[in-house]
């Protein structure tokens, strides 16, 4: 259990990090991440690693603990993902190899059976229908959130395999917005420029928690423990100061903090659309040899050398009234080397940049910020 909550911890700072990076690069501009997504691609791929390529994907995902128990935590989550009712959370993996290329017994046999994950040897000298293949397997397990994700230009004469996670997720609110409620407002970009956005309101009682920095609220969904936590400084467009020094230990302080209060809460439609390339963010966080010559992926082929070229994620995140539409798919490219209320109520008023994570249990499905 000690090395479950360490892998929790590993996984939910790695998602925080990851999210500050982003932020970091484009402040002003609203994204959204999927760390659930790209942790399991880069999951999969452990197990064909070696050498110092492997201690550094150990180091990043799982510190000092045993890579097996990591195979084995996905195994739950997906396994757990088919057991939910009330929602719709369903994630695929499929990995495809160039033709001729012989994939060690060992890594298929962990993948298809710790992720579930299918295998199809592919033409990738055929740009057109190995693309329209990927992107077909993307949109069918994003329930066409995620549309053309793979562009021609991604896939070229040394391409020797493509992996893909596609995750999906739609649920409605436990207490949902009264479409009536909806209003134009003013939602802060700074100090003192404003946008104009649709404003959601509805006066209930909300698991909250606050401290010198935040207000924290968690909506949940109906029929699960899935919930969005919404994290939003106190003073407005503080975001930039206090993402700096923000971790999981401050979210899950937060978050042990709860207390059903009643709330005026307001809250922005929104819907993000993102693509990322986290080459620059992994290598970062110190994933570093697996994007050169020095890769070491012996266990996946001894056929020819291999390293990472492109680690893509693309994200549809989606807020309504009703509830909550998000999908992910992140695609590893790999190469031949080379917000005044009455007293009884708390104001949460969320009219300027927030941090919001989507969240099943204690793994970040989605995070992300809006500005």
């Amino acid at each position: 259990m000690a090395e479950n909550n360490s892998l929790v911890s590993i996984q939910a700072n790695f998602g925080i990090n990851l999210l500050i990076n982003t932020f970091t690069s484009n402040p002003h501009q609203a994204t959204a991440l999927s760390p659930i997504s790209l942790i399991t691609a880069l999951s999969m791929l452990i197990d064909g690693a070696r050498g110092n390529t492997k201690y550094e994907f150990k180091r990043l995902l799982v510190g000092d603990g045993d890579e097996i128990r990591l195979h084995q935590y996905f195994n739950e989550f997906l396994t757990k993902l088919k057991k939910k009712s009330g929602i719709e959370l369903k994630s695929a993996n499929k990995i495809y190899v160039k033709n001729g290329l012989v994939i060690e017994k060992m890594f298929t046999d962990t993948v298809n059976h710790y992720y579930q994950g299918q295998f199809e040897t592919i033409d990738f000298s055929n740009t057109a229908l190995a693309v329209k293949s990927m992107n077909d397997f993307i949109e069918e397990a994003t329930n066409n959130l995620i549309k053309n994700m793979i562009k021609p230009q991604a896939i070229g004469h040394s391409t020797q395999m493509v992996l893909i996670n596609a995750i999906y997720f739609k649920a409605k609110w436990l207490c949902p917005f009264e479409l009536e409620s909806t209003r134009e407002d003013d939602f802060y970009l700074n100090q003192n420029d404003t946008k104009k956005v649709q404003m959601m309101y509805q006066e209930t009682s909300f698991l909250y928690s606050e401290n010198n920095h935040y207000q924290v609220v968690s909506m949940k969904y109906k029929g699960s423990d899935v919930s969005m936590i919404i994290v939003l400084p106190k003073i407005k467009n503080n975001l930039v100061n206090i993402m700096q020094q923000f971790d999981y230990s401050q979210l899950e302080k937060l978050i042990s903090a709860f207390k059903y209060k009643p709330l005026k809460m307001y809250l922005p439609k929104f819907k993000i659309e993102a693509t990322h390339n986290f080459n620059e963010a992994l290598i970062k966080l110190g994933l570093v040899d697996a994007f050169d010559s020095r890769a070491n992926f012996s266990g996946i082929t001894t056929q020819t050398s291999l390293q990472i070229s492109q680690v893509l994620q693309q994200v549809v995140v989606a807020v309504d009234e009703e509830g909550t539409e998000a999908a992910a798919a992140t695609a590893i490219f790999m190469l031949e080397s080379m917000m005044l209320p009455p007293k009884n109520q708390i104001l949460f008023k969320a009219n300027h940049s927030f941090m919001y994570f989507l969240m099943d249990e204690a793994k970040i499905l989605f995070n992300g910020f809006y500005a």
